[in-house]
């Protein structure tokens, strides 16, 4: 599917993919796009970087790892600081790890990025919970039109917390749960409100993606096949 929808957009290249931790839903597809198109750079933490060194063959992220290396792909773990510039007017910037931070997870070790196009700015959180909701709002300074709820919209990522540090105009929960937690919703459609916004559940509304310019954006719905 994420094949398609790239070819649908006439790419044949990828510069590079973002991958938040070493759970499989979160890198599962990376090996069927090497396949597919040209991919420069693979970007990580660096625990799921000693992850896919460490890796036997037999584990999900050994393949993964032997995926990487027979597609040349280069691999490079990143941190707090790290910075890529997105076309003439975009970056992209990580905002967790921090590097020498231990944690308890990988959930809460996840890659935290921030998207931003003139003043549109754009959270992808991965799955960090409590330790990596405090962190990152203890360090960064909030505020984003556009967010993905960590974790698939876990009630353990503190929701309000973070829905009051981040205050999003559009929110989107990338989940397989027919609806979300009833008090997460409740948290997140209270935040968006206040900025005339909307929730969107993957499981719902089906692919949902934001053409963003140095004006705005405007949030595109695919239903449900």
């Amino acid at each position: 599917m994420i094949a398609d929808v790239l070819w649908q957009r006439g790419h044949s290249r990828l510069s590079g993919i973002y991958v938040s931790h070493a759970d499989l839903d979160h890198f599962n597809a990376v090996k069927y796009l090497a396949e597919r198109f040209r991919i420069s750079i693979f970007r990580t933490t660096p625990r799921m970087h000693r992850q896919l060194r460490q890796a036997a063959n037999t584990m999900a992220v050994g393949v993964l790892w032997a995926e990487l290396d027979r597609h040349q792909i280069d691999v490079q773990a990143v941190t707090v600081g790290d910075k890529w510039s997105i076309g003439l007017a975009g970056d992209i910037s990580v905002l967790s790890p921090q590097r020498g931070e231990r944690h308890e997870s990988d959930n809460e070790a996840s890659l935290v990025l921030k998207l931003q196009f003139g003043n549109q700015r754009v959270l992808l959180p991965g799955d960090i919970e409590e330790q990596g909701v405090q962190r990152l709002i203890a360090r960064e300074h909030g505020g984003f039109e556009i967010m993905m709820l960590p974790h698939h919209g876990s009630q353990h990522s503190l929701p309000l917390q973070m829905a009051n540090w981040s205050n999003p105009q559009v929110a989107v929960a990338s989940t397989g749960h027919s609806k979300l937690p009833r008090q997460v919703r409740q948290i997140y459609d209270a935040a968006v409100a206040r900025r005339g916004g909307t929730v969107y559940v993957t499981s719902q509304q089906g692919m949902v993606s934001c053409q963003i310019d140095l004006d705005g954006f405007t949030t595109i719905v695919a239903a449900v096949p």
